[in-house]
């Protein structure tokens, strides 16, 4: 169901801080559409992203409600790549010669405590993490000249000041900047321990007893921000960046699981697991992306609907069919053997 394009109202500021580039995420169709059409639905033509100025350009970008998709995958470089495969939006931001000084100035101007206006706001402002991940992207920065890159990392330590500040509304974001991006997305920092396959096979996961979880105000803007992007998929548990969706399925559901791993092929490679047709309690894997635990199966129009129970990334733990999802590999099944 694909929805006919009408350039939409520039950003504006109104009581209700309604997204105005993205208006189908309120209507009735959005709920029943697939994942690819919502991502159909939420593409402009590109004569009219080019004719956005750089500015209205990025702020179409921020609004992008699958943004939120960069913290949904095993690293964030592998969530902005997909983000970035889905929308050419980021790509003509990214050749903009004014990008570094429009992307700046826009980071500096943006509000440490955001006062929000409606129900599913909270003071927590999600933006100065999206500026950060897209800065932090080779993709993104091609036109940055060496002044501007000095310039955005003096910008990124002083905000990081005041948000310290507000350690109690950014402690998590603030933390996943630091142990993330700045180490290239490879988790090097953190501490690595083994874990076993039922077969005896040694699985490489890091620990992340010590590490900083996202705070009630991350977490209600993560929320709400999801409930309307995956309207169909139950929330079961809140996000965590502790524990990952390989380690739920394959190690531990457990909501004290404090181990993310980024491998879990030995389960399925020495003998503990076997490939199955689709069955209750069987783990579904998506290949290379993703792993979720068959939860119920039923049959709706002479199809099989396989409802899924998995944890998203950085997000929360869903149950959602298993399309609707932010994952699209091709998937197994696999059975204890």
């Amino acid at each position: 169901m694909l929805l006919s394009f009408k350039a939409p109202l520039l950003a504006q500021e109104d009581e209700d801080e309604q997204n105005s580039y993205y208006l189908v995420v309120e209507s009735i169709d959005w709920q029943s559409m697939t994942r690819d059409e919502k991502i159909e639905a939420c593409q402009f033509p590109l004569e009219y992203l080019n004719s956005l100025s750089t500015s209205n350009l990025l702020e179409l970008v921020l609004e992008n409600p699958f943004m939120l998709e960069m913290l949904a995958f095993d690293t964030v470089k592998d969530g902005f790549s997909r983000v970035y495969s889905d929308f050419p939006a980021l790509s003509i931001l990214a050749s903009r010669k004014d990008i570094g000084e429009v992307l700046i100035a826009r980071y500096n101007g943006e509000s440490i405590v955001r006062t929000g206006k409606v129900s599913s706001d909270s003071s927590y402002n999600i933006n100065f993490l999206y500026m950060e991940i897209l800065f932090h992207q080779p993709e993104m920065r091609i036109e940055f000249s060496e002044v501007e890159v000095s310039r955005f990392v003096q910008a990124i330590n002083k905000k990081n000041i005041d948000k310290q500040k507000s350690s109690s509304i950014y402690e998590g974001s603030l933390s996943l900047y630091h142990e993330e991006l700045e180490n290239e997305y490879i988790l090097s920092t953190r501490a690595t321990t083994t874990v076993k396959t039922p077969k005896g096979s040694l699985v490489t996961v890091t620990d992340n007893t010590n590490l900083k979880d996202w705070t009630s105000a991350e977490i209600k803007t993560i929320n709400a921000q999801y409930a309307k992007l995956y309207p169909n998929a139950k929330l079961v548990r809140d996000p965590s960046k502790k524990y990952n969706c390989h380690s739920y399925a394959w190690y531990s559901t457990s909501a004290s699981n404090k181990y993310w791993m980024n491998n879990p092929s030995k389960y399925m490679s020495d003998g503990s697991y076997k490939k199955v047709t689709s069955a209750v309690g069987t783990k579904i894997y998506y290949a290379n992306e993703h792993t979720g635990i068959v939860i119920a199966i039923t049959m709706i129009g002479g199809n099989q609907n396989v409802t899924v129970r998995s944890k998203w990334g950085n997000l929360g733990v869903y149950e959602h069919s298993r399309t609707h999802c932010p994952y699209s590999a091709s998937q197994t099944y696999w059975k204890l053997n």
